[in-house]
């Protein structure tokens, strides 16, 4: 699966998970909690239907660092995201369609397992 890292920043603190780039994702969306720890204002929450079945998110809005290894591909200011409004299996956050596929040309190599990301 092709991962990212991400780094979530909030008004308390700041917080890195690997990120699955996800084309079949509308949205980018992190795990349960991850609001409360770092300290984002969630507005409005929503139910939506994907693989897994039905989730309910609430949206907000966060400053996003996207990585690969070390090298930062993107700053993201007040980009809106969705977060998990109840515990899930989900350990790692979505980058869907709404972030990194509007900046980015993306092009995966599964035998070798890379990712590689041109800016648009």
């Amino acid at each position: 699966m092709p991962f990212l890292d991400v780094e979530i920043k909030g008004s308390r603190s700041s917080i890195g998970m690997p990120a699955l780039v996800d084309s079949g994702a509308t949205s980018t969306v992190f795990p349960f909690g991850v609001d409360t720890e770092i300290g984002l204002e969630c507005s409005s929450s929503c139910d939506v239907k994907g693989i897994g079945g039905k989730s309910e998110l609430t949206r907000t809005k966060a400053n996003l660092t996207i990585l690969n290894g070390t090298m930062c591909l993107h700053r993201l200011k007040d980009c809106p995201i969705m977060v998990a409004s109840q515990e899930t299996q989900l350990d790692f956050a979505i980058l869907g369609r709404d972030t990194v596929f509007r900046l980015s040309r993306i092009t995966f190599c599964e035998d070798i397992q890379e990712i590689w990301l041109k800016r648009c």
